[in-house]
């Protein structure tokens, strides 16, 4: 998700909308979609996420 705000374009009105949107309100979004569609959502500690494997 590196880079979405910068990458989706919106004219003017939206501009604010999207740009206001904290990640928790984000997540809260996907959950329910989520939930609704029957799909599980794993949460996963973001420690470490940003990590590339060595090998």
């Amino acid at each position: 998700m590196w880079g979405i705000r910068e990458r989706v374009r919106f004219r003017k009105p939206q501009r604010a909308t999207h740009a206001g949107w904290s990640f928790a309100q984000l997540g809260a979004f996907i959950a329910y979609k989520a939930r609704r569609a029957g799909v599980p959502v794993v949460y996963v500690d973001p420690a470490y996420t940003s990590r590339t494997c060595a090998e």
